[in-house]
């Protein structure tokens, strides 16, 4: 597998060519965790992926925030599937996500009415 990373102010391109699979996963895995701390847009072009397996996969998921890219639309505007982050996001007080030690977290606060 080889992977080209480019930086372009904030953006970050990574062109990634071959197999990605259970022996080389962990390469993107660190080209991914090195990525510069002002990267807030990320591009994965897998155009010249030939195979990704489950733990290929699973590394572009770690990277990616299910709570970013959500519909600002009321729920009655939503077209069906994927509806449920944006439920969730106006159902509760406060919504969270992180990946923390092999696990997706997400936090839901419900704080209700005080009296």
């Amino acid at each position: 597998m080889n992977i080209k990373k480019t930086v372009t102010g904030n953006t970050a391109v990574m062109e990634i060519e071959g197999w990605l699979n259970t022996q080389t996963a962990s390469e993107l895995g660190e080209a991914l965790e090195t990525l510069e701390s002002n990267v807030t847009e990320l591009i994965i072009d897998m155009s010249a992926l030939e195979y990704i397996s489950s733990s290929g996969l699973r590394k572009i998921v770690k990277v990616f925030n299910p709570l970013e890219y959500v519909s600002d639309k009321t729920f009655e505007e939503l077209d069906d599937g994927g509806m449920g982050i944006s439920m969730i996001k106006q159902a509760a007080d406060n919504v969270s996500y992180e990946y923390k030690n092999g696990r997706n977290i997400l936090t839901l606060d419900f704080y209700g009415e005080s009296e």
